[in-house]
């Protein structure tokens, strides 16, 4: 398995949402961030840890928003 995260990219992990918006890439993403945290020990890599973990709430906000997008009428989405 390819790993999503490299030291070099963690402060380049809040800009991936806006460069594939497809909820297929985004589930893609969130699968490969969940992966990784389940693997990571909490003690020793609290910092990485705790920055995947943001990236996962992020990625989830970004689902969740598409979603509702999905499910309401284009008039309504304005008010949403």
């Amino acid at each position: 398995m390819i790993s999503l995260i490299t030291k070099g990219m963690l402060k380049t992990l809040p800009l991936i949402p806006q460069f594939d918006d497809s909820p297929d890439h985004q589930s893609r993403i969130y699968i490969e961030l969940s992966d990784q945290y389940k693997e990571m020990d909490a003690v020793s890599n609290v910092v990485k840890r705790n920055v995947v973990a943001q990236h996962l709430k992020e990625v989830i906000d970004v689902l969740e928003q598409k979603v509702r997008e999905r499910s309401l009428p284009p008039a309504l989405l304005g008010n949403a």
